[in-house]
């Protein structure tokens, strides 16, 4: 629900508190919001809408069968009230209530209800034509329940409970003042009651649906909040692992993917190399090119050492000054040449001059050791046979890797 980027979701939060300032005076949002908001509530809305029709279909129909069985309405018409009912009320409604329990867009849900709300009101003017004089008068009355389930329990959206609500103060006025002998103080009395309960339904239906997007903006709000804060937790905890100048993994997340590494390993049986690289005569670099010059060399080189390491077989890190480390989780001790072979290529590529170096350029000093997982060690004891190996590879002459062969031993 929330946006990705920093800066939309910013937007997306002014836009949100603008809202929820306006909503006292506007239920309207912008187009997305109002897309997003429609869309999270579109199927629950839906089944709330089915059974609360239900409810309202059967009771109405419940009424009905009261008047049947207490005599309320002319004999005469008693048949034609009943085809009223179910043709008009009842058929109508139970099409509607399938299509809402199908239906998945919010809009066609208002279309649906308003339709049903209109159906009921018809019929029930119909029906009102049909019944005694004496229970007349009462029934149009009661007729005031139709905007109450409308309105506050089903409920419509507001605009369209609007629309609804004046169908019905008009149909049911014109069926009072064209429904025979009654009295015009009836009429009136009649009149007055049904405009101003559909009102106050109206109010309550907007009271209702403003306090449902005032929470949905709420929740979003929220949302909103937790993803900045976890996108934040993220950010940090990368930064917190990662060495600030060259971005390889920085000592303390090294050692720690190091050890989980190794505890892996030797459970597992399978091999694991560690490979130290030094930039040969880097202080004669640094006081020669100064610091500003040291640290594009050390960013260089970390981007080729970590560039050499296929995904998913190892990791690189910084493990202090000008040295570096890398792990191999898996492949063999035969297979690790290759990796030294692979960074040397990538530093002789780089070609970064450098007149203190025998080579005349920025070159690395290599030492590789591999657990052997048959044999007992600690991963203190083979950092101090890689850190050994690049030692003899110092004193051999730098520009070289040295391999510890103890790997071979039982």
């Amino acid at each position: 629900m929330a946006p990705e980027r920093g800066s939309e979701t910013e937007t997306l939060s002014e836009r949100i508190d603008k809202f929820k300032t306006q909503l006292p005076f506007t239920l309207t949002l912008d187009r997305e919001l109002e897309a997003s908001f429609q869309s999270n509530r579109s199927a629950s809305r839906a089944m709330q809408a089915f059974w609360a029709s239900l409810i309202a279909i059967v009771g109405y129909n419940l009424l009905f069968v009261g008047n049947v069985i207490g005599g309320q309405l002319l004999p005469a018409l008693t048949g034609r009230a009943v085809a009223i009912d179910l043709a008009v009320v009842t058929a109508p409604c139970v099409c509607v209530m399938e299509l809402l329990r199908r239906n998945r867009v919010a809009w066609r849900h208002d279309l649906l209800l308003l339709a049903a709300y209109g159906f009921v009101i018809l019929g029930s003017v119909l029906i009102n034509h049909c019944m005694t004089e004496e229970s007349r008068i009462f029934d149009t009355m009661s007729q005031l329940l139709i905007a109450i389930a409308c309105n506050i329990a089903i409920p419509l959206s507001f605009w369209a409970a609007a629309l609804g609500s004046v169908f019905f103060v008009v149909a049911e006025a014109v069926s009072s003042a064209f429904g025979g002998d009654m009295p015009l103080e009836a009429q009136s009395t009649i009149a007055l009651v049904n405009a101003v309960g559909a009102a106050l339904t109206l109010v309550a239906n907007y009271r209702f649906e403003r306090a449902e997007r005032t929470q949905y903006l709420n929740l979003l709000r929220e949302n909103l909040r937790n993803h900045d804060i976890v996108r934040a937790n993220d950010i940090l905890s990368v930064q917190s692992r990662t060495d600030f100048l060259t971005g390889v993994l920085n000592r303390r997340a090294f050692d720690e993917n190091f050890y989980e590494a190794f505890r892996s390993c030797r459970a597992e049986g399978r091999p694991l190399s560690v490979l130290l690289a030094d930039i040969d005569h880097f202080k004669a670099y640094n006081d020669r090119f100064g610091h500003l010059e040291g640290d594009k060399c050390l960013i260089a080189v970390a981007r080729a050492i970590a560039a050499a390491v296929e995904p998913g077989a190892g990791f690189a890190g910084r493990f202090g000054g000008e040295e570096f480390a890398v792990v191999l989780h898996g492949p063999g001790f035969e297979s690790v040449p290759l990796l030294t072979e692979r960074i040397r290529s990538a530093l002789t590529a780089l070609a970064i001059a450098h007149p203190g170096s025998r080579s005349g350029y920025v070159t690395l000093s290599l030492g590789v050791a591999t657990l052997n997982p048959s044999c007992p060690e600690s991963p203190e004891d083979l950092l101090l046979r890689a850190d050994a190996a690049l030692y003899r590879a110092k004193r051999k002459g730098r520009d070289c890797a040295e391999f510890d062969l103890k790997v071979v031993n039982n």
